[in-house]
C-alpha cells in the first residue's frame, strides 16, 4: 500500500483521509495502545480513518473496561463502553 502521514490525516494512494485523530480528538484518550497492535508495529489513531469499520480495542476512561469495537461504531453511531452503558 502506497501511503504517507502528515500531521492527523494522510493519504492513501492519493485520497486524502481525515484520521481519527483529526475528526473526533475526544477518543483518542479511550483508543488501547496495548490491543491495536499489528506484528510490532502500533496502530494509532493518527493512522486510521475516522470513519474505518476496522474492529480495534478501546479503554473506557470511567470504568478502565476494555473492549473491541468498529471505529465506524465510535464515530458515527455514538457507541461507548457498553459496560457503562448498562448501569
Amino acid at each position: 500500500m502506497n501511503w504517507w502521514v502528515s500531521n492527523s490525516s494522510f493519504c492513501i494512494w492519493g485520497e486524502f483521509i481525515e484520521s481519527l485523530a483529526e475528526h473526533n480528538p475526544e477518543l483518542v484518550c479511550e483508543w488501547d495502545y496495548g490491543r491495536n497492535t499489528v506484528g510490532v508495529m502500533i496502530k494509532r489513531p493518527e493512522n486510521v480513518a475516522w470513519n474505518s469499520d476496522e474492529i480495534v480495542g478501546w479503554t473506557c476512561t470511567k470504568c478502565f473496561h476494555r473492549w473491541e469495537d468498529s471505529i465506524k461504531n465510535r464515530t458515527k453511531k455514538g457507541k461507548g463502553c457498553p459496560k457503562c452503558k448498562k448501569k
